[in-house]
């Protein structure tokens, strides 16, 4: 008998007792596995800045996951952002940035759950 035989909740018990760097691993192995599992990446989100010597994390693909997976934001219960060592900007100054109007037609979106079929990416045309 394999793991997919298993109920959901045996699974998802067993993948509770694994580390992340474990889940991410095991969901490799099949769909039931990943959509079994997924949420429990999702469900705290932990994000270290370690300055100066990783400046560029790769924040922005978590970024876009959650913009092309609405879903998936959906399920983020604590999201926390930690700073290791000396600050130094990370983006170039002249790089674009969203006008504190746009943030708030976004942030009203992500609200609005009538909406919540509606791709990201056509939030700020409407």
């Amino acid at each position: 008998m394999g793991i997919e035989q298993c109920a959901l909740e045996l699974v998802q018990q067993i993948a509770s007792e694994l580390s992340t760097a474990d889940i991410l691993a095991l969901q490799t192995t099949s769909k039931f596995i990943k959509s079994a599992t997924e949420y429990m990446l999702y469900k705290t989100i932990k994000w270290v800045f370690h300055f100066p010597s990783t400046p560029r994390a790769p924040i922005h693909l978590l970024l876009r996951t959650l913009l092309e997976r609405p879903e998936l934001g959906c399920l983020i219960q604590c999201i926390d952002f930690y700073q290791k060592g000396s600050f130094h900007p990370i983006w170039a100054a002249g790089q674009p940035r969203l006008t504190d109007e746009e943030l708030e037609r976004l942030a009203q979106k992500a609200r609005n759950k009538t909406e919540a079929n509606t791709k990201p990416e056509k939030w700020l045309e409407q």
